[in-house]
């Protein structure tokens, strides 16, 4: 469950970008038969060579639930569809505002469970703190404005049950709402394409999880540590004062990089581990009931799962760490125009 804030594209721009960008592929290339086909779009990246799947919540409106549920199956497996064993077709599925049912999530969990204990981090400093739920909230509210916000991350919290010194809890009604989405349903840890097995979604150790994200920004150093600047420090020799002239005092901004280096997402332990595909919830964060704005929440660079080892080989990725600690040459930001003249296929989709 991914809840980000990050300013956008205006909408007029996006529907532009997308109607100029968008393929639609003819019924051969897809697994889908004449009934879904028309619903499913595929675009291929004009520069990567990659290539997304594309579905729209508004052209489903008028479907049955039993319609939609078929579309649903076919979508997914045209998604997952692999053109070798462990070689995916496609490098992502977007359903474009099918979550659009669910409440403001930082509101929801506020009120619904506002004693739930979150770890929480800085935007300037290396430290983690544990507050509860509403205390988070007010501070999101406090500062947010037009898409991003003046405070730390919340940090990963699981919602389907706290294991080991990891912050969540079973939060059902949660899960509930998320079931309502067929595409989801599907697709959780415990659902009909999931390869666990789960009995029950208490079971589940692959999540699913929340974290709240403040947005890249620039920030002012004076709005995050909540002081006033310094004053100017008063040169007592008025000889030197006058020869160099007053230091000039700039207000000074640090940049918040609110990203995750080049990783591979996997499920198992040491020689059973797997690259495994992930699945997330966007939505951005929203201060205001009557905010009907649609706004990108995530950009991501994604590379074609057939050049999988070339990609771990270039960026110098230690498969066997963690996903925020995989890229430990330091090559984990490196621009996709450099992995191309490699023949690497990559599609960098703006955030959706």
């Amino acid at each position: 469950m991914s809840v980000s804030a990050v300013e956008g594209e205006s909408r007029l721009w996006s529907e532009f970008r997308d109607a100029d960008r968008r393929v639609k592929v003819s019924k051969h290339h897809l697994e889908a038969d004449d009934q879904h086909s028309k619903y499913i779009h595929v675009e291929r990246h004009a520069n990567g060579g990659a290539s997304v799947v594309h579905m729209y919540q508004e052209e489903l409106s008028h479907l049955s639930k039993a319609e939609l549920e078929g579309l649903a199956r076919a979508f997914l497996r045209e998604t997952f569809r692999e053109e070798a064993e462990g070689v995916a077709s496609h490098v992502m599925g977007i359903v474009h505002n099918a979550v659009a049912y669910l409440p403001e999530v930082v509101d929801y969990f506020s009120t619904q469970h506002p004693q739930v204990a979150v770890k929480t981090g800085h935007m300037r400093k290396s430290e983690i703190q544990t507050v509860r739920m509403w205390q988070y909230a007010e501070k999101v509210f406090a500062t947010y404005s037009e898409g991003t916000m003046r405070c730390g991350p919340m940090l990963q919290m699981s919602l389907v049950g706290q294991f080991a010194e990891e912050s969540g809890s079973y939060f059902p009604d949660f899960l509930n709402l998320l079931e309502l989405n067929p595409f989801l349903r599907m697709t959780l840890p415990w659902g009909e394409m999931s390869s666990l097995a789960l009995p029950d979604r208490t079971k589940s150790d692959d999540g699913p999880i929340m974290w709240v994200r403040p947005g890249e920004q620039m920030v002012p150093t004076g709005e995050v540590t909540g002081g006033t600047p310094r004053k100017k420090r008063i040169s007592s020799n008025e000889l030197q004062s006058r020869l160099y002239g007053p230091r000039v005092s700039e207000r000074r901004e640090t940049l918040f990089e609110d990203r995750t280096r080049c990783h591979a997402d996997h499920v198992g332990q040491g020689p059973q581990q797997q690259t495994t595909a992930a699945v997330g919830v966007l939505k951005s964060v929203k201060a205001d009931e009557k905010d009907c704005t649609t706004r990108d929440v995530k950009d991501v660079v994604c590379f074609r799962a057939a050049d999988f080892n070339e990609v771990a080989l270039n960026l110098q990725l230690d498969l066997y760490e963690p996903p925020m600690s995989q890229a430990v040459g330091g090559r984990g930001q490196t621009e996709p125009a450099e992995e191309r003249r490699h023949h690497v296929c990559s599609d960098p989709p703006e955030g959706q």
